[in-house]
């Protein structure tokens, strides 16, 4: 997926503020004639010569001063342009510095009688287990004192009902499968504790006063420097997705409309710390093949033109993004292969658990109600968003169809006023001859006006109705 297309080159096009970028013939030699060149190039020579003269330097080093002062001045720009980034990134690390310190723990399930603890990461501000009414379960095979193999973690508390699929080896677990079932939030992908990196797809599905949403998140992230690296897309986007780095304050972002009917924008690539939008960017309106560079500054932008090494960064992110991206992918497989096999051990009827209650804990098994509840409400807001665009690009459809017919009205329109204004002129004409001149004349300009009418006729189109009304207008 390339960002980079085409240089930037901006003529009477709208910049990220929705402005119309200056005319780029002025002071342009390329749209001048030989002698405007030599006039223009002449009063650039006279202007270094008076100058260097008012600064005491011969006009060698008159432009040494003049280029190595442009060169401070792109320095000083590109600089400019870079400090978002650094103020961001030094904010970044601050946060890493003084963020808190991931700890372990092992915890006893409840249902075990033997020793076989479970481990449990946290940081000191979020101690969920503490709690007293706090409850873990295992399900897998235990060695040495600790949970092993394969097996499901299951959590239970006042505002916790969450479980997690997991392979347990040398006491540290590598989770596949984890599902929040209170938030309708499942992981399916690889979370290792041994290197604090995940990759797989984060499913959020929320309801909310009869509505429902969902977006699926898929990537990497690192628990080590707390960055991420993400697709985001959902059935409700009308076609667009994003892509995120994603570091704790800030991210860089990537928004793909092309898809969209309703965006303004093809692509759009900028940074944001989730309120504003800060530092350069890289956009592309619709029908339209040119990028535009530009600086945002508290969601303000305007035009600039940076260096094609910005493009050059912003493609090196994307393909970051989508290579994590790929592993996700592969990650929720394997996750799937996992479940699979854990389906196996667990689902059969003769496998009854009596440490909570077997048929909650058997929804694994067979949690189609809840799915196929999930799915009729995804699928209903589908069926009416597509509707509603159905009925939006009819209507864009109707208004073009409109604009065609205006342009013929008045094509026409100023045919006929033009024909008006020749035979006014002519009769005039006519008029004049025939109280000057003989018949012969008059009848000279009769002809004169015929040949003038001929040469006025209207163009021809071919006008056909078209179903549900209006008309198709083809000129020839």
């Amino acid at each position: 997926m390339k960002i980079v297309k085409y240089s930037l080159i901006i003529a009477s096009v709208y910049l990220l503020t929705g402005c119309v970028a200056t005319d780029p013939c002025v002071n342009n030699p390329n749209c001048m004639s030989n002698a405007e060149k030599d006039a223009y190039f002449e009063k650039i020579r006279q202007k270094e010569k008076d100058e260097s003269k008012s600064m005491s330097m011969s006009l060698e080093q008159y432009r040494e001063y003049k280029k190595q002062k442009a060169k401070a001045e792109e320095q000083e720009r590109l600089e400019h342009y870079a400090s978002y980034e650094k103020n961001y990134l030094s904010e970044y690390n601050d946060i890493l510095k003084n963020s808190p310190e991931h700890k372990s723990t092992y915890i006893q399930p409840m249902n075990k009688k033997e020793t076989c603890k479970v481990w449990i990461g946290y940081t000191e501000d979020n101690k969920w287990f503490k709690e007293e009414s706090y409850k873990i379960f295992w399900d897998g095979g235990c060695k040495n004192g600790y949970a092993d193999g394969l097996g499901r973690e299951i959590e239970k508390d006042t505002l916790r009902d969450k479980w997690g699929l997991a392979i347990y080896k040398d006491g540290k677990p590598t989770y596949y499968i984890v599902n929040d079932v209170l938030r309708n939030n499942i992981f399916e992908g690889i979370d290792d504790q041994n290197t604090q990196i995940s990759y797989g797809i984060h499913t959020r599905i929320t309801e909310k006063m009869g509505d429902i949403d969902l977006v699926n998140i898929a990537g990497a992230k690192n628990e080590n420097d707390k960055v991420a690296l993400l697709l985001r897309t959902s059935p409700f986007w009308n076609g667009t997705y994003q892509l995120a780095k994603a570091y704790p304050n800030f991210e860089y972002l990537y928004l793909n409309h092309e898809n969209n009917d309703e965006a303004k924008y093809d692509l759009q690539f900028f940074l944001t710390d989730h309120k504003n939008r800060n530092g350069w960017a890289i956009e592309k309106l619709k029908n339209n093949d040119k990028l535009l560079t530009g600086e945002y500054v508290n969601n303000k932008g305007q035009l600039v033109d940076l260096p094609s090494s910005y493009n050059t960064k912003a493609d090196e992110i994307i393909k970051e993004i989508n290579g994590a991206q790929q592993k996700a992918y592969q990650a929720q497989e394997q996750a799937q292969l996992v479940k699979k096999q854990y389906m196996k051990k667990i689902c059969k009827d003769t496998v009854k658990v009596d440490f909570m209650d077997n048929e909650n804990y058997k929804l694994i098994c067979n949690n189609y109600q809840r799915e196929k509840e999930l799915f009729t409400k995804i699928n209903d807001k589908l069926e009416r968003l597509t509707k509603e665009k159905i009925a939006r690009l009819e209507q864009q459809r109707y208004t073009a169809q409109q604009q065609k017919e205006e342009q013929y009205r008045q094509q026409q329109l100023a045919i006929e006023r033009q024909k008006m204004e020749a035979q006014q002129a002519q009769a005039k004409a006519a008029r004049d001859v025939a109280d000057e001149a003989s018949m012969a004349n008059f009848q000279n300009s009769l002809n004169n006006l015929n040949q003038q009418l001929q040469n006025n006729k209207p163009k021809f189109y071919n006008v056909t109705p078209t179903f549900g009304g209006g008309y198709n207008i083809m000129g020839y």
